[in-house]
């Protein structure tokens, strides 16, 4: 189905696109500052937060989070999305998407108040209607800085979006510290969870160049409304896949189970949430920018693919190695069954962060009815597997999201060169190196576990980090030698963070 777009850029399409790589490139330093920033900080708050509370706390607050992010989807119709991809004066869209985000964002926290005790009894808990009423605040509170923040990455404004995106993180870790020293157990979560919410809409609002009133002009919602609702509709089913697992593991095996899935799904996840989910953020308005320059396009996404790949796959190696060693002796005996979930998560953690790179290509092209039909097939398959899964308990879930998500990478592989008119084979070049690389580490991990003396010594303390630093070293030396784009590539991206050095 063909998307008509919205109305005729702001930008001039002729503007040079090595003038949008270069805005785009240095907006990527700034995201990966500011994510590196949030994900140590949340990565650290969560070490010390499960020593202050139990798994069930994390597995009723996931379970909340869960209903809470579905509305977060629903919130904005996707105008935020149609906003990037149409490029009109903010002036004359601002006031009709604000108030399209408000009103939306009312109606759902009114629909999840009143159907929290029916929530409740589908969570099993009775106090998930409580907390799920309050952290349903924050889609209201959410919605008021949405417009804000789409103008931002509308006009790849990263260095400014910098403050809203790690202050609040900050507050955050320190209020639910304090809440769970003070003995408030899952609310802490809560609390958290709220401050962060509200000092990001207060800091966008702040640092924002525009600030719209609410109107509304029904030309321009029917036009933000045309492309958002595929991108809407992309975004629930992409959700309700990326969670059915929590539902389903919920419902069956309890909170302690959910608690112990869910850590092991953030760990595993590092490289997703690391880079991969971030770069997106900038590639998806420097795409529609580049949207009539197919060639132009694409090349930068070969770029982009190809440092997302070299970089994912050692991280995801040393989690792999070394969580399940050190995760009892970090985070606590009542968390050893980790181990069994995270080994397969984190190859599915790797391949999610490479297929989510499509989407925003999908988005730029005018088809994000793409993302949302790959999404619903993708649920129809993973859904009776996850239910037969689930009786070998939360490791078997995580072995069918590897299998599932094996078979749609390479859909995705074939079906963005094709629809630039791009010989497939590009793109498959791109990744045979990294995959080579993994290869070799595969078959080195399996050396040593085959050799009585090398599994003894990876058995120790240090042995996890001694056989993490072969296998990165393995995995480089393979990348490096097939493919020294990547080299290139990497030079570059350090300098563009020296620019970022020397900005901040």
């Amino acid at each position: 189905m063909e998307v008509a777009p919205p109305a005729a850029p702001s930008w001039s399409p002729t503007r040079s696109t090595s003038s949008i790589a270069r805005r785009a490139a240095g907006g990527v330093p700034w995201v990966l500052l500011a994510v590196a920033s949030q994900r140590l900080l949340g990565f650290a708050t969560n070490l010390v937060l499960a020593r202050l509370l139990v798994p069930a706390d994390f597995g009723l607050v996931s379970f909340a989070m869960v209903i809470i992010g579905a509305s977060n989807i629903l919130e904005d119709f996707g105008v935020p999305a149609a906003i990037i991809y149409g490029g009109r004066d903010a002036r004359t869209v601002g006031g009709t998407a604000l108030t399209i985000n408000i009103a939306a964002a009312t109606l759902l926290f009114l629909a999840i108040a009143l159907a929290s005790p029916l929530l409740a009894s589908l969570g099993g808990h009775e106090e998930i209607s409580s907390v799920v009423t309050i952290l349903a605040l924050g889609i209201v509170i959410s919605s008021l800085g949405s417009v804000q923040n789409a103008l931002l990455v509308r006009e790849l404004a990263f260095r400014r979006k910098f403050l809203p995106d790690v202050v609040p993180v900050v507050a955050s870790a320190l209020v639910s510290i304090l809440f769970a020293v003070l003995g408030f157990g899952v609310w802490s979560l809560v609390a958290g969870n709220l401050v962060k919410t509200s000092l990001t809409t207060l800091l966008l609002w702040y640092l924002s160049a525009i600030r719209p009133r609410p109107e509304f002009k029904l030309a321009i919602g029917i036009e933000l409304l045309k492309y958002g609702r595929h991108v809407s509709l992309a975004s629930i089913l992409s959700f309700v896949v990326i969670n059915v697992d929590y539902f389903i593991i919920g419902q069956t095996l309890g909170m302690t189970a959910l608690g112990i899935y869910t850590m092991a799904f953030s760990i595993a996840n590092l490289p997703l949430n690391a880079l991969s989910q971030q770069v997106i953020i900038v590639t998806f308005p420097a795409y529609s920018r580049l949207k009539q320059n197919t060639e132009a396009l694409f090349s930068m996404f070969e770029d982009v693919f190809s440092i997302i790949c070299f970089v994912s796959i050692p991280l995801a190696v040393a989690i792999f190695i070394c969580v399940p060693a050190y995760a009892p002796v970090v985070l606590g005996s009542k968390w050893a069954e980790i181990a069994d979930p995270l080994r397969p998560l984190v190859v599915y953690g790797v391949l999610r962060s490479l297929t989510i790179q499509f989407g925003p290509v999908y988005k730029a092209l005018g088809r994000p009815d793409i993302v949302w039909k790959l999404a619903a097939v993708r649920l129809v398959i993973l859904v009776p597997l996850i239910l037969w899964a689930v009786g070998y308990g939360i490791g078997g879930v995580a072995i069918v999201q590897v299998v599932v998500m094996a078979l749609f990478f390479p859909i995705g592989m074939a079906l963005v060169p094709r629809l630039m008119g791009i010989p497939v084979w590009r793109l498959w070049r791109l990744v045979a190196p990294q995959f080579g690389g993994a290869g070799v580490v595969a078959l080195l991990l399996a050396s040593i576990s085959a050799v009585p003396v090398l599994s003894a010594v990876s058995a120790t303390l240090p042995g996890p980090l001694v056989m993490t630093v072969l296998a990165g070293a393995g995995y480089a030396l393979v990348v490096v030698a097939l493919n020294p784009r990547v080299v290139a590539l990497g030079r570059a991206g350090l300098a563009s963070l020296q620019r970022v050095r020397g900005r901040a």
